[in-house]
């Protein structure tokens, strides 16, 4: 390659070596740079870093699903232990000293620093009981096919957003599971 001219005589032009040359050099050229050991080490450790993010997507997902199935159960045992006091109350509208019983039930067995509000359903969408009192009362028709959804498993749980009308007092948390 002819470089600068000086006093008529051509001389070459100095490259610079390979490794200062920055974003000039090729993924193919530096591959092709490697020795055979060099190729199956980073073919390795590329191969480890694909599965070890596979693994931390994988692990995490199901580690959400069992604490969720785990807080669900405890929930499930929590509605157990108040479960005998509402038989009574599945009559009309709740008294206020209902309304107290079911405060002093709750507040003992379910609402805790993870467990932030309290609602009863009837089957048609109507809070029957809530620890917030305006909710008491309200209907929210979207929310029956969820509680069908409740009946027909047992428990049934969901990550919310906090969107849904029936959620207007829990909107200062990002998002909540509904159970």
């Amino acid at each position: 390659m002819a470089g600068p001219r000086s006093g008529g005589i051509t001389q070459p032009v100095e490259r610079a070596p390979a490794a200062t040359r920055g974003a000039g050099i090729s993924l193919a050229t530096l591959w092709n740079a490697l020795p055979p050991a060099g190729r199956i080490a980073l073919v390795g450790v590329v191969a480890s870093a694909l599965v070890a993010v596979a693994l931390g997507v994988f692990i995490t997902r199901e580690i959400r699903h069992e604490l969720l199935e785990a807080e669900g159960r405890g929930l499930q045992a929590a509605v157990a232990a108040v479960e005998p006091s509402l038989a009574e109350l599945v009559d009309g509208p709740l008294s206020a000293d209902e309304i107290a019983l079911l405060d002093r039930l709750v507040d003992r067995w379910i609402l805790d620093g993870d467990r932030v509000r309290t609602k009863l359903w009837a089957l048609d969408g109507v809070v029957v009981y809530s620890d917030v009192r305006d909710l008491i009362g309200r209907h929210f028709a979207d929310v029956r096919p969820r509680l069908a959804l409740a009946v027909e498993r047992g428990i049934a749980s969901a990550v919310t957003d906090l969107a849904d009308l029936e959620n207007e007092f829990e909107r200062q948390y990002r998002q909540l599971v509904e159970f």
